[in-house]
């Protein structure tokens, strides 16, 4: 699936105390930028990711990087 996940404040998902302290920000950021999100309140943040959600991860961070690449070409 690599649409955009629901973004959401990772503060507000029921597992976020998890999340290792030193990934807190960049779990926000990503999250706040639609790369990850989680699914049924929960991040899962200690559970190993899939090929599948690893690839579905690096396309959406692909296509954010080329978005801001053609915004960056149209200034």
């Amino acid at each position: 699936d690599l649409t955009l996940p629901t973004v959401r404040d990772p503060q507000k998902f029921a597992d976020s105390d998890q999340v290792s302290a030193w990934a807190k920000g960049a779990m926000r950021t990503m999250n706040t930028a639609g790369i990850i999100g989680g699914a049924d309140n929960m991040l899962t943040p200690k559970r190993l990711a899939t090929r599948a959600e690893c690839a579905a991860i690096l396309q959406r961070l692909l296509n954010s990087l080329l978005v801001l690449a053609e915004q960056g070409d149209q200034r």
